[in-house]
């Protein structure tokens, strides 16, 4: 793997992470949803995921490889359960009003926000801070399974997501800035253009009346 940069998996580093741990998934899986369809359905969609993104897996006989597989099935698994309590507790008007009330704003604000410039900015960032923030808004883990999945203590795992925060909050302010920039030089020359044009009819109305006057003579 190139220093510094991570990458998507390989088919082959899949297929050996699907070796090792397909039958522990599925087990992992079961213990929230008790259905071995869905059970079936949320280890599709973890393999899914590890195709999609770009992680830091080189190894996939290590612990960290291991735990990170147990916390994505966790995290696909409470995630359908919720959404399944959801449908059948709440009315959809009422759930879309609820969720506005409890959303993080700082989720908020990055959903917002294009994904893939959200993971291009952060893919640039330091490898330390990048593999947290990844963790964190790629695969929406909680701190404290980032903390244990990369084998950091739970207090520099804040920071680095704090630090990986305002990084982000920087580049995108930047980013917005500079998209202010280009809209205020063109609105100036729209706004130019149209005093010329404006200019020239009024030299046009001007010169009528004189040509009139010089055809009556």
């Amino acid at each position: 793997m190139e220093a510094g940069r991570s990458k998507r998996l390989s088919p082959e580093m899949i297929e050996t992470i699907f070796a090792l741990y397909h039958k522990s998934m599925l087990y992992t899986a079961y213990e929230y949803v008790k259905d071995k369809d869905r059970t079936e359905d949320i280890v599709q969609e973890v393999f899914e995921r590890l195709a999609k993104y770009k992680l830091d897996i080189d190894n996939p006989y290590s612990v960290k490889t291991r735990c990170l597989m147990k916390v994505m099935v966790r995290n696909v698994a409470l995630t359908c359960l919720d959404k399944e309590n959801r449908m059948v507790t709440t009315p959809f008007l009422e759930e879309n009003a609820n969720r506005d009330e409890y959303v993080d704003p700082e989720r908020l604000y990055l959903e917002k926000s294009d994904y893939q410039r959200i993971m291009d900015y952060i893919e640039n960032m330091d490898p330390r801070i990048r593999d947290a923030m990844k963790l964190k808004y790629g695969l929406g883990m909680r701190t404290e399974e980032i903390a244990e999945t990369l084998g950091v203590n739970l207090a520099l795992t804040r920071y680095r997501i704090q630090r990986g925060r305002i990084l982000l909050r920087e580049a995108l302010d930047k980013e917005q800035r500079d998209r202010d920039k280009v809209k205020l030089a063109e609105e100036r020359f729209l706004q130019e253009r149209r005093a010329a044009k404006d200019g020239q009819r009024e030299k046009i109305i001007i010169q009528m009346p004189r040509i009139d006057r010089e055809a009556k003579e």
